[in-house]
C-alpha cells in the first residue's frame, strides 16, 4: 500500500484557525509526531501534537486556556475547540543521567533539530500548517512505506538516552506489524540494559499498551528474541526464574481480544509459570506496581484457572463462580480459558455466557456484604466479641446462601449462625 504526503486538506478545521493564531504573531506551527504517522496510515488521529518555535511562555499569552504541563520542557497542552492540543517549543536535548530525563534543554534551534532528537523516523516528520510543507529529514515517510521500524541516528545512543524507548519498538512493531530495522533490532539486544532505570510504573504502562496490539503472541515473541522479556519481568535477567519465552502455546494469546491486556497477562503467565501462576502473578504485580483491581484481575484469573460449560451443570455452579470470579468477569473468564486450553472453543460457550448473565439478572447475593446479617448483627445475636470467628461465621453463611439465594433473610441466617457457633 502506497502512503501519501499528508497535505492541509487532510487537516481538521479547528487546526487551521489554530495554526493562524500562531501565523498571526509570527510563529511557526508544525503537526509532528505519532499525529503525522497515524493520518499517512489513514488511522483516526485524536491526539493532535504541535511543535513551534514560540517559547512555552508566548504560547500561554495566544491563548486564554493552557495547563503547563511540562514547561521545563517546553510544553504546554491548549484546550481550544474542545480539543487538548500539546504544544512543544522546537528544542534539543543533552544528557541523560538517569536514563528518561534530559540534563539539559535547549530552545531557540531548528525544526530538523527538534525531529532529530525524536525516537523513530515513522515519528520524525511534519506537516506546516500554515505553508503545507511537509517536512521529513529522516525519510520517515519511505519507512513507513516499507512497513520498517528505524531509529532517528545511532539506535544505541537513542535506546541509552531513554530506556523505555526499546519497549516502545516493541509496541510500534506488533500495533503496525512493521519489521525492525537490522540495526536498530541488534541495538534493542546490546542496549537492553537501558531498561532497568525505567520505573515500573513506566514498565507496565508501556507493557499494557503492547499487550493491547493486534498480537500479542508477536510482543513476546520480540521481547523474548531481543532478550528484553526478563528485564520487563525481573529487574535484572540474571535472576529470571521462570523462562518467559515465544512458543507454540503462547500464539494462543492471540484467541484473547487486544482490549483485555491484563487477561492476556494473567494467560502469559498461566502458560509459562509452570503450576506456580498464583505466586508468580503476585510476584509479577510487585515488579510492575500493579493497581489494586489490576493485582486482583491476575490472581482471580490464575486462581480460577480454565473454566468449561461441563463445569457449570447448575445455577448453584453458576453462582459459587461467579461469587469466587465477581460479577464483572465473565468475559474474562471465558478469554482466558480459551487461550490455557490452547483452542477458540475452549472457553464458555454463548449459549453458557448468556446462562451466567441470565443468573447474574437474579441479582443472587454473591459477596458477603450482600447478606441480609452483617458482622455487628451477628456479635449482638449470638453474644460473640470481635474477632476472626465472625468472618469465618460470614463466609459460611455466604455458602449457605449460594446454595439458595431465598436463604438470605436475616432470621434464617441468624438461625443458621447459632448451628455453626
Amino acid at each position: 500500500m502506497m502512503h501519501r504526503k499528508p497535505t492541509l486538506s487532510t487537516v481538521p478545521d479547528f487546526l487551521h484557525s489554530f495554526a493562524k493564531r500562531f501565523a498571526a504573531h509570527g510563529y511557526r506551527c508544525l503537526l509532528v509526531g505519532g499525529s503525522i504517522r497515524d493520518a499517512v496510515l489513514g488511522f483516526d488521529v485524536q491526539d493532535f501534537d504541535i511543535a513551534t518555535d514560540a517559547h512555552p511562555t508566548d504560547v500561554q499569552g495566544l491563548f486564554r486556556k493552557t495547563i503547563p504541563t511540562g514547561l521545563q520542557h517546553g510544553t504546554v497542552t491548549v484546550l481550544y475547540a474542545g480539543h487538548q492540543i500539546e504544544v512543544t517549543t522546537f528544542r534539543a536535548e543533552a544528557g541523560y543521567s538517569d536514563g528518561r530525563h534530559p540534563d539539559a534543554v535547549e530552545f531557540g534551534v531548528s525544526l530538523e533539530d527538534d525531529l532529530a532528537r525524536r525516537d523513530f523516523t515513522i515519528n520524525a516528520m511534519a506537516l506546516d500548517l500554515h505553508t503545507g510543507a511537509f517536512i521529513d529529514p529522516f525519510n520517515g515517510l519511505e519507512d513507513l512505506q516499507k512497513r520498517l521500524l528505524r531509529t532517528v541516528g545511532s539506535p544505541s545512543e537513542r535506546f541509552r538516552e531513554d530506556g523505555l524507548r526499546l519497549l516502545r519498538a516493541v509496541r510500534f512493531s506488533a500495533r503496525l506489524d512493521f519489521r525492525i530495522d537490522e540495526e536498530t533490532r541488534q541495538a534493542m539486544q546490546t542496549a537492553r540494559d537501558a531498561l532497568r532505570g525505567v520505573s515500573a510504573e513506566r514498565v507496565r504502562d508501556e507493557l499494557l499498551k503492547s499487550l493491547s496490539a493486534r498480537s500479542a503472541a508477536q510482543v513476546v515473541s520480540i521481547l523474548d528474541e531481543t532478550g528484553l522479556i526478563g528485564h520487563v519481568f525481573y529487574e535484572d535477567d540474571s535472576a529470571q526464574t521462570i523462562r518467559y519465552a515465544a512458543s507454540e502455546r503462547t500464539r494462543h494469546l492471540d484467541l484473547i481480544p487486544p482490549d483485555l491486556p491484563l487477561v492476556r497477562l494473567a494467560a502469559l503467565i498461566a502458560l509459562c509459570s509452570e503450576g506456580r501462576g498464583v505466586s508468580e502473578a503476585a510476584r509479577i504485580a510487585d515488579r510492575l506496581k500493579l493497581s489494586n483491581h489490576d493485582r486482583g484481575v491476575l490472581t482471580t484469573l490464575l486462581e480460577t484457572g480454565p473454566v468449561s460449560d461441563s463445569q457449570l451443570q447448575t445455577n448453584r455452579d453458576i453462582r459459587l463462580l461467579l461469587s469466587r470470579c465477581g460479577p464483572g468477569m465473565v468475559q474474562e473468564i471465558s478469554c482466558f480459558s480459551a487461550a490455557i486450553r490452547a483452542d477458540a472453543s475452549g472457553g464458555l460457550s454463548e449459549r453458557m455466557e448468556r446462562r451466567l448473565r441470565e443468573v447474574l439478572a437474579e441479582r443472587p447475593p454473591l459477596t458477603v456484604r450482600e447478606l441480609a446479617v452483617d458482622g455487628r448483627a451477628l456479635m449482638h445475636e449470638l453474644n460473640l466479641s470481635p474477632g476472626p470467628v465472625v468472618g469465618v461465621i460470614l463466609k459460611e453463611l455466604l455458602a449457605f446462601v449460594i446454595d439458595d439465594p431465598n436463604r438470605n433473610s436475616y432470621e434464617q441466617l441468624v438461625d443458621k449462625a447459632r448451628t455453626i457457633v
